[in-house]
């Protein structure tokens, strides 16, 4: 994921596990996720899981639901998590 990203390799990711995850972004940033098979939702708008990151705007909202194929999906963004 990192490395789709261009991201040090040790750049943390989010792991979800189950089904039901939204986030909100707060800034321009690109995502990329690998994994567990899900539908993934922008916006209420499904996609295609993609090969390649996924840009998105500040303020859209990206889901991934009903996962498939497996129980995990990692979730990384560039230029990475702010953790205060």
């Amino acid at each position: 994921v990192n490395q789709k990203l261009g991201n040090h390799i040790t750049e943390p990711l989010i792991e979800i596990m189950g089904q039901g995850f939204t986030i909100e972004v707060l800034e321009n940033v690109s995502v990329f996720w690998a994994g567990a098979e899900c539908v993934i939702e922008i916006n209420g708008h499904t996609i295609n899981n993609p090969d390649k990151p996924i840009n998105l705007k500040s303020g859209q909202i990206l889901a991934l639901s009903k996962q498939d194929q497996g129980n995990w999906t990692y979730l990384g963004i560039s230029p990475g998590f702010h953790i205060e």
